[in-house]
């Protein structure tokens, strides 16, 4: 394991504006144009013309002479269909208005992966659910501040969009990866048992060191009965006991031996 300073580059990282920074700076594609914004203001209006033509037409069914009560109700009949077709209309752009908006929530922009909102939702969905093993992983990014400091913060954002795509391609397959926030990342390992875990955190940890990165990595095996916060409480922990030992390093928190094949035991480091 190469030390702490060697892997921090030296040198200025290259910072190209038309690549990478565009990229994941750049306001979020979207087909919808900027009424959709005023989507409110026409569901109060929609509602304010569908009454004014329903008491109006009341009223004017007592003033119309009788012969001309049917082209009354034909002309009713035909600004209804309108209203509801209008109607349909606001209702479905309000819902791709929503959904747009919730998966802004779900992505971080700097890195593209999930974000800790999204992470709350599925570690709540597998704690109340039927799954069997997983293994969560508390990612530290090691001095990001004193890097931050010499190099700047675009640099630091683009070390942060390196690591994620490190973490992404180290547990692919086997897990989702999360920005936790800052220079911390999360990956939920499911239906992995704990040596495989290990294994991907060993993958991770190579990834890192080949872009000249290094990273705490805890590891923590869920028990059924545990909750979202005391499992994140319980990585967490084991991250920063990695960090502890001597940084770009990977811990493994409540350690049962006779869950561990004699390969994955030699990997701890």
């Amino acid at each position: 394991m190469p030390k702490n300073q060697d892997i921090i580059p030296l040198s200025t990282p290259e910072l190209d504006p038309s690549s990478w920074s565009v990229e994941h700076f750049a306001s979020p594609e979207s087909k919808m144009d900027v009424s959709t914004q005023r989507t409110p203001t026409i569901i109060q209006v929609y509602v304010f013309v569908a009454v004014s033509v329903i008491f109006g037409d009341i009223f004017l069914q007592h003033l119309i002479p009788r012969e001309h009560v049917q082209w009354a109700i034909l002309i009713s009949s035909t600004a209804a269909i309108v209203l509801v077709a209008f109607g349909l209309h606001i209702v479905n752009r309000a819902t791709k208005q929503a959904q747009y908006l919730k998966e802004m929530l779900n992505i971080d922009r700097t890195t593209g992966l999930y974000s800790s909102v999204f992470l709350m939702e599925e570690l709540d969905r597998i704690v109340n659910g039927e799954a069997k093993n997983m293994v969560l992983l508390f990612l530290d990014v090691d001095d990001l501040k004193s890097y931050n400091d010499t190099y700047g913060h675009r640099a630091g954002d683009k070390l942060i969009h390196d690591a994620a795509e490190a973490l992404a391609e180290g547990i692919m397959g086997q897990g989702v990866g999360f920005r936790y926030g800052g220079d911390e990342f999360v990956a939920i390992l499911e239906d992995v048992a704990t040596d495989g875990a290990i294994r991907a955190a060993k993958r991770v940890q190579k990834l890192f060191e080949q872009r000249r990165i290094s990273a705490s990595i805890g590891l923590y095996p869920w028990h059924r009965g545990m909750t979202v916060d005391e499992l994140l409480s319980a990585a967490d922990k084991a991250m920063y006991a990695a960090k502890k030992s001597g940084k770009g390093r990977i811990y493994l928190g409540d350690i049962d031996t006779s869950y561990i094949s004699d390969t994955a035991q030699d990997e701890i480091i």
